[in-house]
């Protein structure tokens, strides 16, 4: 078996997962995606940037930010 290594960063992860959440959401319906993350700027920045929107003044259980984006077909 032969592993393939290719340079993946963020955004292609991003993407890849907006791609893959899209399709679901015509099987199974739904929204809204929801993601926590370590407040940090570089992450924050990201986020925003993809769309997502940060729930103020919210602090999950173990102390992440969270923020959500609405899936769009």
């Amino acid at each position: 078996m032969t592993l393939e290594c290719t340079n993946i960063n963020g955004i292609d992860i991003l993407n890849k997962s907006n791609e893959l959440l899209l399709e679901l959401q015509k099987g199974v319906g739904g929204s809204f995606v929801w993601i926590e993350y370590e407040d940090i700027e570089g992450l924050r920045r990201i986020y925003s940037e993809f769309g997502f929107s940060e729930i103020p003044n919210y602090n999950s259980p173990n102390n992440l930010k969270l923020a959500i984006k609405q899936l769009k077909l």
